[in-house]
């Protein structure tokens, strides 16, 4: 599906195992192949008390979509 360039990955399952690499007082964005799984990842995140997560909506389909360069 291609990377959004500057990004991290960081897959849905390992999340909680790194969750220490997220910065508090910073926004996050995430992005999955749909739109899914990042709903989830924001929703783990929220309950751990993270106020700035984002999903982005529709996910790479709806980047690619849009004309957006990826690497």
């Amino acid at each position: 599906e291609g990377h959004i360039e500057g990004s991290r990955l960081l897959p849905l399952q390992a999340l909680m195992q790194r969750v220490e690499e997220l910065p508090k007082d910073q926004p996050i964005v995430f992005v999955c192949r749909s739109g899914n799984r990042s709903q989830v990842a924001c929703e783990q995140l929220s309950r751990l008390g993270y106020e700035n997560v984002t999903n982005f909506e529709g996910g790479m389909i709806a980047w690619k979509r849009a004309g957006l360069p990826t690497r």
